[in-house]
C-alpha cells in the first residue's frame, strides 16, 4: 500500500505533465496561441487588444489545464479512497471496526466523486470557452492540455516592470502648446497606471510561486508522511480508521493547493502577457496578428 502511495503522489507532482497517454491528442499553449491569432487576424486589432487577446488565451489555457489537473488529483483520491474502504470492510466484517467507520470512508469517496464531477464540469466550460476564442466549434475538440511555461519570477519586481514598453509622451509644435499639455498628461498617466498594473501582477505571481515551494517542498510531503504514518498504525491495530481518514483528506487538501497555486502564477504570467505583450519572457513567443495596428 505504502508503495502505491507514493506512486500516486508522483504522478499528481507532475500535475497532468504526463496525462496524456496512448493516442490521446494533446494541445500546448503555442498551437492554442496561433490558432487564436489565425482567427482574429480580419479584425485589425491595435497592438494593446492583441496582447489582451493573448493574455485572455494564456489564462484560459491556464484555467483549463488546472481542472484538467484537478479531475487528475481526484481520480487518484477516489484510488486511495477505494483502497481504504476495501481495507475497512475487511475489518468491519472481522469484527475489528464499527459500521459507522466503514460509513465514514465510504463518504469520503462520494465527496471525492462529487469533485471530480465538478471540475470535469469546469473543464468542459473552460475548454469550450478557449475553443471559441481559437475559432473551433465549442466543445468539437477535448484534447488534453499539457502544462503551460511557467518561467522562475524574479524576486525584484523591476525585472518586470522595466520592460515596459510606455505610451510616448506628444511634443508639440509650434502653435500646439493649448493641446498639447493634457495629451502628454494623458500618456504620462497611462504609463503610471500600466506600471502599477505590472507591479501588482508580479506581486500576485511572486506570492503564488512562493505558496508553490512551500507546499511542494515541505508541506505535501509532510501530509503524505503523516498519512502513511496513520495508514501503517491502522494496519497494525494501533489506530482507528478516521485517524487514517483525517490524515489522507488533509493529505488531499494540501495537493489541491499545490495545482491551484500553480495555477495562480501561470495566471499572473497570463496577466503579464494581456498587460505587456513580452511572453518572450516566458519562452514564448507570440505569433503576429496580420493587420494589427499600433495606435500610439
Amino acid at each position: 500500500m505504502r508503495t502505491r502511495i507514493a506512486a500516486a503522489v508522483a504522478g499528481l507532482a507532475l500535475l497532468g505533465a504526463t496525462a496524456a497517454r496512448g493516442s490521446t491528442p494533446t494541445l500546448n499553449l503555442d498551437e492554442v496561441l496561433r490558432e487564436v491569432a489565425a482567427s482574429h487576424r480580419a479584425l485589425e486589432l491595435d497592438a494593446a487588444s492583441a496582447h489582451n487577446l493573448y493574455g485572455e488565451a494564456w489564462g484560459l489555457y491556464a484555467e483549463v489545464f488546472c481542472a484538467q489537473a484537478l479531475a487528475r488529483h481526484d481520480e487518484e483520491r477516489r484510488a486511495v479512497l477505494e483502497r481504504i474502504i476495501k481495507s475497512a470492510l475487511s475489518a468491519y466484517q472481522a469484527g475489528r471496526s464499527a459500521y459507522f467507520e466503514l460509513l465514514a470512508a465510504e463518504a469520503a469517496r462520494t465527496r471525492a466523486l462529487a469533485d471530480l464531477a465538478d471540475v470535469l464540469g469546469q473543464r468542459r466550460v473552460g475548454r469550450a470557452r478557449l475553443d471559441t476564442l481559437m475559432g473551433r466549434d465549442p466543445g468539437a475538440s477535448d484534447g488534453l492540455l499539457i502544462p503551460p511555461p511557467i518561467s522562475d519570477v524574479p524576486q525584484d519586481s523591476s525585472a518586470w516592470a522595466d520592460v515596459i514598453t510606455p505610451a510616448p509622451v506628444p511634443r508639440h509644435r509650434l502653435g500646439e502648446a493649448a493641446t498639447a499639455g493634457p495629451h502628454r498628461a494623458e500618456a504620462q498617466s497611462a504609463n503610471v497606471e500600466l506600471r502599477g498594473k505590472v507591479l501588482v501582477t508580479h506581486a500576485a505571481a511572486l506570492c503564488a510561486q512562493r505558496r508553490v515551494r512551500l507546499l511542494a517542498d515541505t508541506v505535501v510531503v509532510a501530509q503524505q508522511q503523516a498519512f502513511d504514518s496513520a495508514w501503517n498504525a491502522y494496519n497494525g491495530g494501533e489506530a482507528r480508521l478516521p485517524v487514517v481518514l483525517e490524515a489522507a483528506e488533509a493529505w488531499f487538501e494540501q495537493q489541491r493547493a499545490l495545482i491551484l497555486a500553480r495555477r495562480d502564477v501561470a495566471a499572473a504570467q497570463a496577466r503579464f502577457v494581456a498587460l505587456t505583450g513580452r511572453a518572450d519572457l516566458f519562452g514564448v513567443t507570440l505569433p503576429e496578428l496580420l493587420g494589427t495596428r499600433d495606435v500610439r
